[in-house]
């Protein structure tokens, strides 16, 4: 399995990160598995939206050799990007596309969004190159995986292993660009489809928000992928983002995801905020939660106050968050892997 960590570094120097990473993404799939990392030290600048405001965490590169040093001997490439309005890992912007929604808000928001499948596409190059050098060199070895995955995140569980995946489908965290598996068959149509949308641009660009491209992209590429359609799949992966601290917005997302899904799941609920409404329910599922914002966020010490507009609040008051309500597709249900 190749797996593409790309991205802003930002967190990935914790060590509680980089080891859960080590442990339970690389470990949990229980498969050879080689890193490829497309990294840039410096954050993106803030985006300017109340809701989904970030403080800057940047990393530095003796940081970031130190928690590379868990993936020793996997690494087989590393390459840094510089931040830019202008360039994102050698893709220049392209004047001629009109963007839309926040792509459209600033040149800044344009290249951050477009640096994702720039990044992604160099990384699907280093797989391509490495797989060409092992056949030169008689190991004669292509992957049978390709996987993308953040540096930033958390991992509370052991990943799905290799041989329980279906070998034609695409695995997404709900519908995000957070973690997505695809089958090296059709990695290239999903890793370099969605830059090569952009840069053939030449009017108004087809999608407001990269979440939408995405989903957009995989759809495509899960159709086209010879010789008969793949799947795609919406998984609960057991991850979270880890921002600067628990104070962040997301610090309850990703809990709310892991920890009332489930719940919901198994009350057979319909609905991710459905299920058993009682007070003894809902302190059990504040428990669950607290606990699992102490495992994101070790340094800090979380008290049981902590976060008084979390869900488990709009929950007792008959309402279900809209952040957590778009999670998932009505349509097509999650599968949850179990914390």
């Amino acid at each position: 399995m190749a797996v593409c960590l790309t991205g802003g570094v930002r967190t990935l120097v914790r060590p509680h990160v980089h080891r859960s990473i080590a442990d339970n993404l690389f470990g949990g799939l229980q498969a050879h598995v080689d890193l490829f990392a497309v990294l840039r030290l410096d954050d993106a600048p803030p985006k300017g939206d109340a809701v989904l405001e970030h403080s800057r965490v940047d990393a530095s590169r003796r940081e970031l050799i130190g928690a590379l040093r868990v993936f020793v001997p996997r690494l087989r490439a590393l390459v840094l990007d510089e931040p830019s309005d202008a360039v994102a890992y050698g893709v220049r912007r392209n004047p001629s596309c009109s963007m839309r929604g926040f792509m459209a808000r600033s040149p800044t928001h344009e290249m951050r969004t477009v640096a994702q499948p720039a990044s992604w596409a160099l990384c699907m190059d280093l797989v391509e190159e490495a797989e060409r050098r092992d056949v030169e060199g008689t190991r004669g070895a292509m992957y049978d995986w390709v996987v993308r995955t953040r540096p930033d995140i958390y991992w509370f569980a052991p990943h799905p292993a290799a041989c329980a995946l279906r070998p034609r489908a695409v695995y997404m965290h709900v519908w995000n660009d957070h973690h997505f598996v695809m089958s090296r068959a059709f990695a290239p149509l999903v890793m370099r489809r969605m830059l090569l949308a952009y840069t053939q641009c030449d009017g108004r660009f087809a999608h407001e928000t990269p979440e939408r491209w995405l989903h957009a992209t995989l759809t495509d590429a899960t159709r086209s992928a010879p010789p008969s359609t793949c799947t795609l799949r919406q998984l609960i992966f057991p991850l979270a983002l880890v921002r600067r601290s628990a104070h962040e917005p997301d610090a309850w997302l990703f809990c709310a995801q892991n920890y009332i899904l489930p719940y919901a799941l198994r009350n057979k609920s319909a609905t991710p905020c459905g299920g058993d409404a009682s007070e003894r329910a809902l302190r059990k599922m504040h428990e669950a939660l607290l606990a699992c914002v102490r495992r994101v966020y070790p340094e800090e010490v979380i008290d049981s106050g902590f976060h008084k507009g979390h869900v488990v609040n709009a929950l007792r008051k008959g309402q279900c968050p809209d952040w957590l309500r778009r999670s998932v597709s009505p349509s097509e249900p999650a599968m949850v892997v179990s914390v």
